[in-house]
């Protein structure tokens, strides 16, 4: 089943680093990748060109990138039974119109750049409209719009600078709006298909809330739940960790990390505290209290990440 809004890992392509940008142009192996990352990556190639170089390629591009993710959603199962079928077919074939008028080597330039841009905003009145009737219906308009805008936008520039912009722009709409004609995770795994994202982090929150009620103690400073009830909550903590950090791995490699090294550096900081009993604010307590707010911060960060993320992208 074709997908659609992929949103593309750092590893890949990180749209706050021209490096990255540059690197994700000139790059060869797209395995596992959505098959439109590739012509994104030849658009953004011909952009980040010197000043005065031909843009109509990546025009071009832009314009069959807009036409394909359309075509590919009225052909998908996905497709919902309220969609106006003979408009997509008109905002098809307007845009199939635009593109043949680049074969006309004294076509009208600036009429071409008017008829793209009132398409794109047609699209994107469009998506807002379906935005909570269709969301799906709505990312494809979106991005497509998104697109078009961007293949007029290029017209008018012939500036390095305000090409690297327009460099820039064009990875944003890869990054977050790819697609790709199959699913690319078309045999996720069993626990991928069990535990979704909302369920691991509901797991999360609720291996959080039994450790406080578990470490709660009485005026003696007596633990008034049973040593097993930390020992279970202290397993569930670890077992959301481990798959939570390689669950977002993927996507963002930084929050993985963040979340996997504040844990571990705050069980250590546990364990030196109960081997060496120290003395009431020592500054090993303060270092102890530092890091369970830090990692507190990256809990939250992870639970956050993982209501967000479409846990469909990804494999655990």
């Amino acid at each position: 089943m074709p997908q659609f809004g992929i949103i593309l890992p750092d590893n890949v392509l990180q749209t706050n680093k021209i490096e990255s940008v540059r690197s994700f142009a000139e790059r060869n192996d797209w395995t596992g990748l959505p098959s439109s990352t590739h012509l994104h990556a030849g658009v953004i190639s011909v952009v980040l060109r010197p000043p005065d170089t031909d843009t109509s390629m990546a025009e071009e591009g832009l314009l069959l990138l807009a036409s394909q993710r359309i075509i590919i959603y009225q052909e998908s199962p996905s497709r919902s039974s309220a969609v106006d079928f003979h408009l997509w077919l008109s905002w098809i074939d307007r845009i199939d119109r635009i593109t043949t008028a680049y074969q006309d080597e004294e076509h009208d330039a600036l009429q071409l750049c008017k008829d793209k841009m009132q398409l794109s905003i047609e699209l994107f009145e469009k998506a807002t409209s379906l935005l909570h009737s269709d969301k799906l219906a709505s990312e494809v308009l979106y991005a497509s719009g998104s697109e078009i805008g961007a293949s007029a936008d290029i017209q008018t520039v012939n500036d390095s600078g305000e090409r690297m912009k327009m460099a820039l722009a064009i990875a944003e709409i890869a990054k977050l709006h790819s697609f790709d004609e199959q699913s690319i995770t078309s045999n996720p795994s069993i626990c991928a298909k069990i535990v979704t994202n909302k369920i691991l982090a509901l797991l999360g929150i609720g291996a959080y809330t039994l450790a406080v009620v578990a470490s709660a103690t009485d005026l003696d400073g007596n633990l008034r739940f049973p040593p097993a009830l930390i020992l279970i909550s202290g397993t569930l903590g670890l077992i959301f960790i481990v798959i939570a950090t390689i669950r977002l791995w993927k996507e963002s490699k930084g929050v993985s990390i963040f979340i996997l090294f504040s844990y571990i550096v705050f069980c250590i900081l546990l364990v030196i505290q109960e081997v060496v009993i120290p003395a009431y604010g020592s500054p090993r307590i303060i270092l102890t209290n530092i890091a369970k707010v830090i990692h507190s911060i990256a809990f939250v960060w992870v639970i956050i990440k993982l209501f967000k993320t479409n846990s469909v992208r990804q494999n655990a």
